[in-house]
């Protein structure tokens, strides 16, 4: 076939398929990000599962499966990322503080209460 006739035949193939609307192709958009939605969701944990996995995964590595159950639910899931950025930040922000605390503060408690304190504080990161 010459060049000429393949797209003098391209031409006539695509006439014959009524023209789409926007609003058919948004339609259809929707319905296959939905079905995506709903197949990657089967995938990943509930979000009391995920918020477990997160605080897990602080601790100690998680298995491939549930890295990709949590990244695949972090996807989809607003609350969860906010959660995970908390959950960071109050992390970090708990390692920067000193072991003791500053004078001025720890003057006005009695000795019993510090001691208890800071055998709380000791005891929480194990």
């Amino acid at each position: 076939m010459l060049p000429d006739a393949r797209e003098d035949a391209h031409k006539v193939a695509h006439r014959s398929q009524p023209p789409a609307d926007a609003a058919a192709i948004g339609r259809m958009r929707m319905r296959l990000l939905m079905k995506l939605k709903e197949t990657l969701g089967a995938l990943s944990p509930n979000c009391r599962e995920a918020v477990r996995l997160q605080s897990e995964q602080m601790d100690h590595p998680l298995g491939w499966w549930q890295r990709l159950g949590l990244k695949v639910h972090l996807m989809l899931c607003t609350w969860c990322r906010r959660y995970g950025r908390q959950l960071r930040f109050l992390r970090s922000a708990s390692q920067n503080q000193p072991e003791e605390p500053p004078a001025g503060v720890a003057q006005g408690m009695p000795p019993a209460v510090r001691e208890r304190l800071a055998e709380r504080l000791r005891n929480a990161g194990k």
